[in-house]
């Protein structure tokens, strides 16, 4: 039996984040291949040691608590200044942990933002202790840098100018840095192929569900008189989720079909909420049909999901889209609800227009607006076929179970 250590800065168990859905789909997937899983996340806590180990499902144990620190601006500031000291002191505790688990140790590494914790791992645990370490590559990092907004004050833009070209140093670094990991899993076809010039050992492993058929539902029924609910799920972003392109579309929609609600869930930058929920509505027209829920407990998402008509995924087409798998598909997919994405990265491999759900090109305002219209006018012929067979498509190439002896195999 392996031991296979998870690690990465933020909350797995109780986080409500993509990676978090993400980690703990990896890690059912390696639990039902007979393998020991430790969950080593988040707050970087002083409770890690043999006796705080939890078994929180078959195989699976959180190592530490997850804790949620609530912590004054000056802390925080101070914090980021010592952040690698921090992750210095959790990778000694982790390391002495190891000391007190029998069998083969291999580690599963999950990047995030903060680079210090890949340069710290790889230091640790492959260079000092010669453990196996492998790398989770769900996006090229420097790619999403273009995501960010700026501040309008002089002095913020000139420090935020100046973290961006900071952090665009540091991610092109551990990006060099991949080659020295005993492998590589991936999400998409595009990463695959272009981690290929680091890394010859790579497994593609693509956006996870859990494809239960008590997550199936039949979407809700549309009537003349019912407003058309429209829904998006995941970080609220201008320039990702292509919003700037989706706002136009609705504002063409309204024009023929006014009742119609755009709802969001999730979290949004403090630059993005006034151009997100202001200044673009109120340009367009939409700001009485855009209503924000702000952000809901990862375990209740697909409910919410489901009391809408339509998903939505109007991602514009740019290097980080192109690259990266929108981990909301496969959410989308099991929840019975039609789904309407734009033509990036693999969704042409799964989605197929009209079958299991809508695909347009992306940045095509027009093509969006009458797609969306085209579906508002025979939404009852096409919702059972389309919901059916979305939940079959995630199933059949997302339900973790699938990717359970190809993982394990993989981690050796």
């Amino acid at each position: 039996m392996k031991n296979i250590f998870i690690i990465t800065t933020v909350k797995i168990y109780q986080g409500n984040s993509a990676a978090a859905g993400r980690l703990m789909n990896i890690a059912k997937s390696l639990a039902l291949s007979k393998n020991k899983v430790f969950l080593c996340s988040a707050n970087l806590n002083k409770k890690v040691c043999i006796e705080n180990l939890k078994e929180i499902s078959q195989n699976i144990f959180l190592v530490g608590e997850e804790e949620q620190v609530n912590r004054s601006k000056l802390a925080k500031k101070i914090n980021i200044i010592t952040y690698i000291f921090f992750i210095i002191k959790y990778l000694f505790r982790i390391n002495n942990l190891l000391k007190q688990i029998d069998g083969e140790k291999i580690f599963y590494l999950y990047p995030t933002g903060n680079t210090s914790m890949d340069l710290m791992c790889l230091i640790m645990f492959k260079v000092l202790n010669k453990y196996k370490i492998y790398y989770d590559v769900n996006e090229i990092r420097r790619f999403t840098l273009n995501n960010r907004l700026f501040s309008k004050n002089l002095l913020k833009r000139v420090l935020e100018v100046l973290v961006y070209y900071k952090d665009f140093l540091g991610y092109s670094m551990v990006e060099k840095l991949t080659r020295y990991y005993d492998g590589l899993v991936v999400i998409s076809t595009n990463i695959e192929k272009y981690f290929k010039k680091y890394n010859n050992n790579l497994l593609r492993v693509p956006i996870l569900s859990d494809a239960s058929e008590k997550i199936l539902s039949t979407p809700p029924t549309f009537g003349e008189e019912d407003k058309f609910l429209i829904c998006f799920t995941g970080m609220i972003s201008l320039k990702k989720e292509g919003f700037d392109l989706l706002f136009k579309a609705l504002s063409q929609v309204k024009l023929r079909f006014n009742n119609l609600e755009l709802h969001l869930y999730g979290p949004i930058s403090k630059h993005g909420k006034d151009i997100l929920l202001n200044v673009l509505p109120l340009k367009y027209g939409i700001k009485e049909n855009i209503i924000y829920h702000g952000i809901v407990n990862r375990l209740n998402i697909i409910k919410e999901m489901q009391k809408n008509h339509l998903l939505i995924l109007p991602r514009p087409l740019d290097l980080q889209t192109k690259y990266g798998f929108s981990t909301k598909l496969s959410e989308y997919l099991i929840s019975g609800i039609p789904v309407l994405v734009t033509d990036v990265s693999d969704n042409s491999l799964y989605i197929k227009d009209g079958v299991n759900g809508f695909i347009v090109k992306p940045g095509d305002i027009n093509e969006l607006a009458e797609k969306i219209l085209y579906i508002i006018s025979d939404y009852s012929k096409i919702t059972d076929k389309i919901g059916v067979n979305a939940f079959k498509t995630a199933k059949q190439n997302f339900h973790y179970a699938n990717y359970s002896k190809v993982l394990s195999d993989f981690l050796q």
